[in-house]
């Protein structure tokens, strides 16, 4: 059976131009793993029994072979013009509230004020005091049902859109300084739980500028052989979405001129939320530096992009926050600075559904 097996294979391959290269892939480890199992054997129920008792190994070949199907995430399409959601008792005092306080204390960021607003609610009101706040409340939740009672979304309106994820492959390999970071990191943050984050990044890269030799090692192996894993999956790894079929583009195709375009006077720009990719290689660059000091500016730079779209979504977010906090200064990897008079203790912080609706309430009282 082996030899009929083997036989019909080769027949099949002499048509398989019409099959994707990645599907050849897939049938080809296939077709060896049904010939190795099935051996010379005839019988059909001893055959059914050698598949269930390698199904495991099927699993594995099937997982390696298969492409890689890249996820998704949903967006779902809203109508600017309907009904307002009513609010919530907090949120009447807080747009009650915010002007006094801020009155009261002109040095407080928005973000600060916020947090003060938090704890007054918290800590300084009775159940009696918040009452009026809650009566408030119940009268705009029953406005909400009513209006929504008489309200038709227009055609599309609540379906849900998909937004392409980043694109599919192998993770690329971790620098040493990378694991350096993430094995010292909570060492650092158990030993001194009073530093920020900005000051935990600048103290991991002083103490991997003070590292000796030999205590570097360990992670230049780790790094060594994250970077052999990438190269081995890098080249078992076939894209997807990759079209065999498509007309390839013409390299050294000649464009025609384009035209000069006569640039229109714009109105001036609103002031752009500042990058958190700006602030993570500015803490991050001295670091890689040091570790590579023969790679060149566009190499380091090119180390910083990768690495930072490895981050997950809250890291970045982060990063993006504090870019954006006015209070924030700009980090100095050399040197950890010592802010005085702000206390490490952090309060409870609000959910981040009630943050959106108090800042989309909080903008349209100040409009």
């Amino acid at each position: 059976m082996k030899k009929e097996i083997q036989s019909k294979n080769k027949n099949r391959n002499m048509s398989t131009n019409s099959v994707p290269k990645r599907m050849q892939s897939i049938l080809s480890a296939l077709t060896d793993f049904v010939v190795d199992v099935v051996g010379d054997n005839d019988n059909e129920d001893t055959v059914r029994q050698a598949m269930v008792a390698h199904q495991d190994e099927l699993v594995t070949l099937l997982k390696a072979n298969m492409p890689v199907q890249k996820t998704t995430s949903l967006k779902k399409v809203k109508d600017p013009d309907a009904p307002k959601r009513g609010k919530s008792s907090y949120i009447y005092f807080c747009v009650e509230k915010r002007d006094e306080i801020k009155e009261a204390n002109p040095d407080m960021s928005a973000k600060e004020i916020i947090k003060e607003l938090g704890r007054v609610w918290r800590e300084d009101f009775s159940d009696k005091d918040k009452a009026r706040y809650t009566k408030l409340s119940v009268a705009d939740k029953t406005r909400y049902e009513e209006e929504m009672k008489d309200y038709t979304p227009p055609p599309g309106v609540g379906k849900v859109e998909e937004k392409k994820s980043k694109r599919a492959g192998p993770k690329r390999g971790l620098t040493a300084y990378i694991f350096f970071c993430k094995d010292q990191r909570a060492v650092l943050k158990d030993e001194k739980s009073e530093l920020s984050t900005k000051e935990v990044t600048a103290e991991l890269g002083k103490r991997w500028r003070e590292l000796s030799e030999k205590d570097r090692k360990p992670y230049e192996k780790l790094a060594t052989k994250d970077k052999d894993r990438y190269e081995k999956e890098k080249s078992d790894w076939v894209d997807p979405e990759g079209d065999e079929d498509s007309p390839k583009k013409k390299i050294n195709a000649k464009k025609a001129p384009a035209k000069k375009k006569t640039k229109a006077k714009k109105a001036p720009a609103k002031p752009r939320r500042k990058s958190g990719y700006i602030l993570y290689c500015q803490e991050i660059r001295p670091g890689l530096k040091e570790e590579h000091e023969d790679w060149t500016s566009q190499q380091v730079t090119k180390e910083l992009g990768r690495t930072w779209s490895e981050l997950s979504e809250q890291e970045q977010n982060e990063y993006n926050e504090r870019a954006n906090d006015p209070d924030e200064s700009a980090p100095a990897p050399a040197k950890v600075s010592k802010k005085k008079g702000k206390s490490s203790k952090k309060g409870k912080s609000l959910p981040e559904s009630d943050l959106e609706e108090l800042d989309d309430e909080l903008t349209d009282e100040s409009d």
